[in-house]
């Protein structure tokens, strides 16, 4: 519809003299058989209103090009402002993008590992490595029981920061000075009975922030279970490891 409004409209520019010239022409014949035919009053009458009806004419056709520009001008404006909305929304995504691209590339990653449990000190040993791209900063860690963790202060540790690459550890469940008190043979039995006692489940909880102290905390938890083996020994079993950002820093109850 709209290739066929434009080509009637350039038609009709094209054309415009040989229609006014046509209609010049037909007003003057209709002059000359109003003069001939009709009485004077009767005739001027008719010659009026034929130049009454070419302005008519004329109004029409300029009124009718003028609302047609106008709505190819409203028609292109309303694309220019789509356009522009457009590259500005195109621009905000790729600003936020790069943001997330810059973030992305200097995130640190604090991953738990259970190494071995230490028969000779009596404790389990557990790793912590930064395999990210920046440094983690202010991490807590912390070791409780079932899924849940419920922290004692001897389940507890800091850092102040790991950079990327690096690697700590610590000895967690550490046998109680009550227990090392006793003299062998007590001890030994002693701590073969607390070592039984650890069995159960377990979960090992790693929080730390980024370098840019903008975005959220992060946090690892890493499921594992305590079993002991055929000689007594405890056997650490991991599970999977879960990520995740969090909006607020809530550290676990301390018992």
């Amino acid at each position: 519809m709209t290739k066929f409004t434009d080509n009637l409209s350039r038609w009709i520019l094209s054309k415009f003299l040989y229609i006014w010239l046509s209609l010049v022409l037909l007003i003057a014949a209709l002059i000359g058989i109003s003069f001939a035919n009709l009485p004077l009053a009767d005739a001027i009458q008719a010659l009026f209103l034929a130049i009454q009806s070419m302005f008519m004419f004329v109004l029409v056709l300029v009124t009718w090009w003028y609302a047609r520009e106008t709505a190819k001008m409203s028609k292109s404006s309303n694309e220019a402002a789509k356009a522009a909305s457009e590259q500005a929304e195109a621009s905000t995504k790729m600003v936020g993008e790069m943001r997330l691209q810059r973030l992305t590339a200097s995130q640190p990653v604090v991953w738990p590992s259970i190494y071995r449990w230490d028969s000779e000190h009596d404790h389990l040993i557990v790793l912590f490595e930064n395999i990210g791209n920046g440094p983690a900063l202010d991490i807590d860690i912390f070791l409780g029981r079932g899924k849940d963790p419920i922290i004692r202060d001897s389940e507890h540790t800091w850092y102040s920061y790991i950079i990327a690459g690096d690697r700590r550890e610590h000895g967690f469940l550490e046998v109680p000075d009550s227990i090392r008190s006793f003299h062998p043979p007590a001890l030994y039995k002693k701590i073969i009975a607390w070592q039984r006692g650890l069995v159960g489940e377990y979960t090992l909880l790693v929080e730390w922030r980024d370098l840019h102290m903008s975005g959220p905390f992060f946090q690892a938890k890493l499921p594992f279970t305590l079993e002991v083996d055929s000689h007594g020994r405890p056997v650490a079993k991991e599970g999977l490891v879960n990520i995740a950002p969090l909006s607020v820093k809530r550290k676990p109850s301390v018992r």
